[in-house]
């Protein structure tokens, strides 16, 4: 009897751990999550039903849709988030992200047919007083300056006015001006957007999981959320544990994967963003 019951403690014990082991490793590479304080909760089925509807969506309306696909993204996204234990809301407004959808794609237009102009009657001008590394650069530019433009005018504008409408839903303090924003400079947001691009190309997407890191650590470390401060500790390891081949399944999969992988993402995103104290407001991480 006294042997059968050390057995049993022992077949216990060995079970406990061999459970612990298998959610470790599950938890290290993002297959299951621990509940945290700041966490995205949504259905991964429903959101891959959702983005591959609005996708499709956008696709056929050549864009028309593409600013309402955006905004129904921002409310899936933000009305489904908790940081540091508080749900935030997203308030934006249909037809102000089609005000800034517009405004952008019409300051793109306009940017890109000067660019047009310049190319066709000033660059061959240009070019004939550079040396030979000099032309390999301005040409260099040059083909870069529509991702620059799109980023600047378009794609930038869209991403700050999202985070502009985040906001608690509850706050315990009592302030009553809460204001959402981004201490960003937006020339160094476009270089860090065209740098990340140009280096994910040249790491043929090993360095994927580290510019994320970077990236959020930039954005994150520099956003309020009704005046509160927030904070990112992602590590660069971890990362590379929940992405790496993830990233790969996106090419595997023709694409079909992405929408999983976009959903992972704002799952490790929110679940390393915390509210700092009052205290620690002027510190930057990173």
């Amino acid at each position: 009897m006294k042997k059968n019951k050390k057995q049993k403690r022992k077949e216990r014990k060995i079970e406990k751990l061999a459970k612990k082991a298998v959610l470790t490793t599950t938890d290290f590479f993002g297959i299951t999550e621990k509940k945290k304080e700041s966490r995205f909760v949504y259905n991964r089925v429903k959101f891959y039903g959702y983005f591959a509807l609005y996708a499709f969506l956008s696709i056929i309306t050549c864009l028309i849709l593409a600013p309402y696909a955006y905004y129904r993204m921002c409310e899936l996204r933000y009305n489904n988030t908790y940081i540091s234990n508080k749900k935030i809301v997203f308030r934006g407004k249909m037809y102000e992200v089609y005000y800034q959808f517009t405004l952008g794609l019409i300051l793109a237009v306009v940017l890109l047919f000067l660019l047009n102009v310049f190319k066709l009657y000033f660059l061959n001008d240009v070019l004939s007083h550079l040396p030979d590394y000099g032309k390999n650069l301005v040409n260099a530019a040059i083909a870069g300056a529509p991702l620059m433009i799109i980023t600047a005018v378009l794609i930038n504008r869209l991403f700050v006015w999202s985070i502009r409408n985040i906001f608690l839903v509850y706050d315990d303090s009592y302030s009553y001006l809460k204001v959402s924003y981004l201490k960003l400079s937006i020339f160094k947001a476009i270089l860090s957007a065209v740098a990340r691009k140009i280096a994910s190309l040249i790491t043929v997407g090993f360095g994927e999981p580290l510019l994320l890191v970077i990236k959020e650590r930039y954005i994150v470390n520099r956003q309020f959320i009704s005046n509160k401060r927030l904070r990112f500790n992602g590590h660069i390891y971890e990362a590379y544990s929940w992405f790496l081949w993830r990233y790969f399944l996106i090419f595997i999969t023709l694409g079909f994967y992405y929408p999983i992988y976009l959903h992972k993402t704002y799952v490790w995103i929110t679940m390393h963003t915390y509210f700092i104290d009052n205290e620690n407001k002027k510190r930057f991480l990173f």
